[in-house]
């Protein structure tokens, strides 16, 4: 089975990418040295990849939850999805470690392998620690 997340992460979203490159290179050049003018495009793609990003990961959730879901009635599969969708950690923040362990956990899988627990975010470090958030 293909998964639609990838082969989406690999035409719609690459070409959106790849339109800011191009503006990049229009701006910039080809040749070596500092480009100036291009500062706030690097910002610019830098957004773009993390959103790019943060989508893949939410296609990719959401399409492992039908596959989940699958095997179950329509009725109880509905229930199923959207209760495993529901305040999905993906749809209110940025895309980390932790709230991708978080999504995907929801459904037993982890992401980043069983050796290796993903890193904790920021806040949930603060937290952890007992220091105080400002």
């Amino acid at each position: 089975m293909v998964s639609s997340s990838l082969t989406k992460w690999n035409t719609v979203r690459q070409r959106q990418l790849d339109e800011l490159l191009s503006a990049h290179r229009r701006v910039g050049g080809h040749g070596p040295g500092r480009r100036y003018a291009t500062e706030q495009l690097n910002f610019a793609y830098l957004v773009a990849v993390a959103a790019q990003f943060q989508g893949f990961c939410r296609d990719l959730h959401s399409e492992a939850v039908r596959v989940f879901s699958g095997a179950m009635g329509p009725a109880v599969a509905s229930i199923v999805v959207a209760t495993l969708t529901k305040n999905r950690r993906l749809d209110l923040g940025n895309a980390n470690a932790g709230t991708i362990a978080e999504d995907f956990g929801r459904i037993g899988m982890s992401p980043f392998g069983a050796s290796s627990p993903p890193l904790a975010a920021p806040s949930e470090r603060r937290r952890d620690s007992g220091a105080s958030s400002r």
